[in-house]
């Protein structure tokens, strides 16, 4: 069986990081948590069914970028679920609220909670969720483990 074989009735979720090192982790860690809980993920650059940015604010350059994306997302998935996630979502949640098509506005204390977030809203809209039973190989995140050391920012980034 072939990585995509067995995903086709899955949703998909696209995860995508503007920031530092500890977005990085953070992005990993919640592409695993999506994975044990039954969803494909699929590249940023895909159609997704769920998109989740995770968002950086260190400059107005930054802002400007997750805003971009954003909205690229929204049209490339118009029907999906879009999620406002991170730093930027925590230090300016009404800057987001005006993007037409946000679903969600998470700060990093509830980041962690995503999962729990989308399947809600996915039960809402009516659709499934279907435990993860393919045990084959998974795709690879990433090539080197990143270990979370801080939550959130504050805003002392040398990027």
């Amino acid at each position: 069986m072939t990585v995509e074989e067995g995903w086709s009735d899955r949703e998909k979720v696209a995860i995508q990081t503007v920031g530092c090192k500890l977005n990085q982790a953070e992005t990993e860690s919640l592409a695993r948590k999506f994975l044990e809980a039954g969803y494909k993920v699929v590249a940023p650059d895909q159609a997704a069914d769920i998109f989740v940015l995770n968002t950086c604010t260190v400059t107005h350059i930054a802002d400007r970028k997750c805003r971009n994306l954003l909205r690229s997302a929204l049209r490339r998935n118009p029907h999906a679920i879009i999620i406002a996630a991170g730093c930027y979502a925590e230090r300016s949640p009404s800057e987001l609220s005006h993007i037409d098509g946000i679903s969600h506005i998470v700060d990093n204390k509830h980041k962690e909670d995503l999962v729990n977030i989308v399947s809600e809203e996915i039960r809402v809209r009516g659709g499934v969720v279907q435990p993860k039973t393919y045990t084959g190989h998974q795709p690879a995140l990433r090539t080197r483990a990143t270990v979370k050391i801080q939550e959130g920012c504050s805003h002392s980034c040398s990027y």
